[in-house]
C-alpha cells in the first residue's frame, strides 16, 4: 500500500528549502539517476523508483514505489570507495527490474518476473560481466605467451579489455530495438541535465540539454576498465603459485573480488566528474566517457523525450512529498507530460485506474 509522507517532515524541507534556497549541482547530482528501457526511462531519487513506458496506443504506463536502499541501516555502506560496490548492484537489480516491466507494457513479454526470477536474472548478468571482462581478457593474454607477473601481459590484458567494451558497444548498437533505447538513454540525460541545471521540465526545456552526462553508465564502465587494468597490474605482478595455468586460476579468482574496490573508486570518480563537470582537472578523466556515449545515446525525438521528462517529474513529485507513489497497482497511465501537472500533483491521483493500466484521461 501506499505509504504517506508525514506532514512535519515534508513542513522541515519546505521551510529548510526557503531558508537556504534551490538545490545545488551537487545536491541534485546526488539526488537523481535513470536508465533507459524499452520504450521507456526509469529514474530514482532517494525515495522513489519510477518506470514510465510509451504504450502501442501511445499513452504513457507509470510504475511507481517508494524507494529504500538495499543498505539502509548499514552506515558503513554507505562510507565512499565502499558504497560503490552496493550501488553497484542495487542498480543492475533496478534495471533489469525496470527492462523487465518495460518489455511486458510494450507487448514483448507476456509475464511479471518474480523476485526470485529478478534475483536469479541479476546473478546471471553479473557472472556475465565478469566472465566477459576479467576471464575473457585474462585468457587473451595468456594466448601471447606473457608471464602473468610482467608489465606487458598486464597491457595486453587492459587492450583486450578496452576493445571487448568497445565491441560490445558497437555490436548491441547495431540491433534496431537497441538502437530505439538509445534514444531513450538521451531523453534520460537530457531530463536529468535540465533539472541539474534549473530548466523548465518541459520538452522545450529539455531539448537543448546535451545527450551526453558525465554520471552514464557508460562512463561508469570505462572507468571501471581503465580502473581494473591499474589495480590488476599492481596487485597481481607476483607470481603466487606453480604450474603456469594454476597461477592463472588463482589470480582469475582474486580479480573477481578486486571487482568491488574497482567498483568503490569508479563510482567516487562518477561522482566528482558529476559534481565538477567543468573543471580543468576533471576535464580529462570525464571527456572519454562523453565520448563513448556516442556509441549509446542518440538525439531523442519529442514524444521520447516527454517519456523521460515524465518519469523525472513524477520521481521528484514522489520525492518532495507532493503524492504518493500508487505502490497498489501494477500501472496506471497518463495521456503525456501534462496531465502530471495540476495543482504540483498527477490530476490521476483522482480517478479510479485499476492495476491492469486503464489509461486515465488527461484533464
Amino acid at each position: 500500500m501506499a505509504q504517506s509522507v508525514s506532514t512535519g517532515r515534508v513542513g522541515r524541507k519546505r521551510i529548510a528549502r526557503i531558508i537556504t534556497g534551490p538545490l545545488s549541482l551537487a545536491e541534485k547530482v546526488a539526488s537523481v539517476g535513470g536508465q533507459a528501457v524499452m520504450e521507456g526511462v526509469m529514474m530514482r531519487t532517494p525515495k522513489a523508483f519510477v518506470t514510465a513506458v510509451r504504450t502501442p496506443d501511445s499513452s504513457v504506463a507509470i510504475h511507481e514505489q517508494d524507494w529504500k536502499p538495499l543498505w539502509e541501516g548499514w552506515k558503513w555502506a554507505r562510507w565512499p570507495f565502499i558504497r560503490g560496490a552496493f550501488v553497484l548492484i542495487e542498480t543492475i537489480y533496478n534495471g533489469m527490474s525496470a527492462l523487465a516491466f518495460s518489455a511486458r507494457v510494450a507487448g514483448e513479454e507476456d509475464e511479471q518476473l518474480s523476485d526470485r526470477e529478478m534475483a536469479i536474472t541479476t546473478a546471471i548478468s553479473v557472472v556475465f560481466a565478469l566472465g566477459l571482462f576479467v576471464f575473457v581478457p585474462h585468457f587473451i593474454a595468456t594466448l601471447f605467451g606473457l608471464s602473468t607477473s610482467s608489465a606487458s601481459f598486464h597491457i595486453v590484458d587492459g587492450i583486450a579489455k578496452v576493445l571487448i567494451l568497445l565491441g560490445y558497444l558497437w555490436g548491441i548498437s547495431l540491433i534496431p530495438d537497441v538502437k530505439r533505447i538509445y534514444r531513450y538513454h538521451g531523453a534520460e540525460h537530457k531530463s536529468i541535465y535540465a533539472y541539474e541545471h534549473d530548466a523548465p521540465l518541459t520538452v522545450e526545456g529539455a531539448r537543448p540539454m546535451s545527450r551526453f552526462h558525465p554520471r552514464c553508465g557508460t562512463t561508469f564502465l570505462l572507468f571501471v576498465v581503465v580502473i581494473s587494468i591499474i589495480i590488476f597490474a599492481v596487485t597481481l605482478k607476483w607470481q603466487l603459485t606453480k604450474p603456469g595455468w594454476l597461477d592463472n586460476l588463482v589470480k582469475i579468482a582474486i580479480k573477481v573480488p578486486l571487482m568491488l574496490p574497482v567498483a568503490g573508486i569508479s563510482y567516487e570518480l562518477i561522482r566528482l566528474g558529476g559534481k565538477y563537470p567543468e573543471a580543468w582537472w576533471m576535464k580529462p578523466i570525464v571527456t572519454p566517457g562523453l565520448w563513448l556515449q556516442r556509441l549509446t545515446t542518440a538525439e531523442p525525438e519529442d514524444d521520447i523525450l516527454e517519456v523521460g521528462l515524465i518519469s523525472l517529474k513524477r520521481a521528484l513529485d514522489i520525492e518532495e512529498g507532493r503524492v504518493t507513489a500508487r505502490t497498489d497497482e501494477d500501472f496506471f497511465t497518463v495521456s503525456g507530460l501534462d496531465s502530471l501537472d495540476s495543482a504540483g500533483e498527477s490530476p490521476s491521483l483522482h480517478d479510479e485506474s485499476p492495476a491492469s493500466g486503464t489509461p486515465v484521461a488527461a484533464p
